[in-house]
């Protein structure tokens, strides 16, 4: 399994900073928007440190319980929308391969539930919501952070 690491900072950007960061897209119901973690990662220490991550390919579409459920088997956590955002700053050129998606909090907009994810179009990284009752592509991966390393 292939470990990365970056330094995260506990705070998410504001919209205007977002844009300014990507050169792509960044979807306006960011704008305001309040992510609220998921049980799992509701007491995840929130200090600036060096985090270990881990992908899950699922390789095949899949619904997010699925692939929480992977996450559980191999002692993983979902990276929370603050944790993508320092592996994009520390990884850049693996948003680029293939969509990464983070399904530790979930944002609330007009009664649906949304994740972050980071994908690229035409090379350049976009930063989107991704709907939490969409099947998964199988060409995404799902960040995740083994649960003795985060």
């Amino acid at each position: 399994m292939r470990r990365l690491f970056a330094t995260v900072v506990y705070v998410l950007p504001d919209y205007d900073e977002l844009r300014r960061v990507f050169g792509g897209y960044v979807n306006p119901y960011y704008n305001g928007v309040v992510f609220t973690p998921i049980r799992s990662c509701r007491k995840v220490v929130r200090f600036r440190r060096k985090v270990e991550f881990v992908y899950v390919d699922m390789f095949n579409r899949s619904s997010t319980e699925e692939v929480l459920d992977e996450m559980s088997t191999i002692h993983a956590r979902p990276a929370l929308p603050e944790e993508l955002l320092c592996f994009n700053r520390e990884h850049p050129s693996e948003m680029l391969k293939y969509p990464i998606v983070a399904q530790g909090a979930v944002a609330i907009v007009n009664d649906l539930s949304f994740v972050a994810f980071i994908d690229s179009v035409y090379g350049k990284r976009n930063f989107r919501l991704a709907l939490v009752e969409s099947p998964w592509e199988k060409r995404c991966r799902h960040l995740a952070v083994p649960i003795d390393g985060g």
